[in-house]
């Protein structure tokens, strides 16, 4: 099994919309253009830590580094929006954190604006035993805080596929079908979930809702 950490101490990426990749090295006065580049330079389980500038940035972020945070540079949240972008699969979300890489996932002050895509935050795992968690505290595996989903009526805002031990404070969800989806299985049931200051608008079917399947592809 891959160790969580290269040995080094975690690093801080930083992400401008002024950036170039792979030209610069991502400090805070050369910083990438991208965050999912951003994301491919940072090392699984180390901790690092991506600083988003503020801007529209036009991408899909897929997180596959465990202990990763990214949080937007202003603490109002529409300056640091992340759009999602065009795909021959229009079903895939802006913001994904796969299967494995959940534990000690955080992110800060961002707006995801899904524009059809489905969902515009998908939060997924397979291993809800607690003893698996690299736990953030005592009783976090992961923290979300600060986070405006405002969407073009995707078919769900937020997702959480068999996500357990997290804690998601200060939502705002408005526009989509479903605010907030919750789905998983018998073996692997979203659980041990805390929500703080969520506020629904617009939301076209339900603002919560449980869901037996969905349609999101990676």
């Amino acid at each position: 099994a891959p160790k969580h950490t290269d040995g080094t101490m975690p690093k801080t990426f930083y992400v401008s919309k002024g950036g170039a990749d792979g030209a610069n090295n991502g400090t805070k006065d050369n910083p990438y253009l991208t965050i999912g580049f951003a994301e491919d330079q940072a090392v699984d389980g180390r901790g690092d830590m991506i600083v988003v500038g503020t801007g529209i940035y036009a991408e899909r972020v897929n997180v596959e580094k465990r202990n990763l945070t990214i949080v937007g540079a202003c603490s109002y949240p529409g300056m640091v929006q992340i759009t999602g972008a065009a795909s021959p699969n229009a079903n895939h979300a802006t913001l994904h954190v796969g299967d494995g890489y959940l534990r000690g996932f955080r992110a800060f002050n961002l707006e995801l604006d899904a524009q059809g895509l489905v969902p515009a935050l998908w939060l997924e795992s397979s291993d809800a035993g607690a003893g698996n968690a690299t736990t953030l505290s005592n009783d976090y595996r992961f923290y979300l805080q600060n986070i405006r989903i405002q969407s073009s009526t995707p078919d769900v805002g937020v997702l959480l596929v068999g996500a357990t031990l997290g804690r998601m404070d200060d939502f705002y969800v408005g526009g989509a079908r479903i605010g907030l989806a919750i789905t998983g299985s018998a073996e692997n049931n979203p659980d041990s979930l805390e929500f703080n200051n969520w506020k629904f608008k617009d939301n076209v079917d339900a603002d919560i809702a449980t869901v037996t399947g969905h349609q999101t592809t990676g």
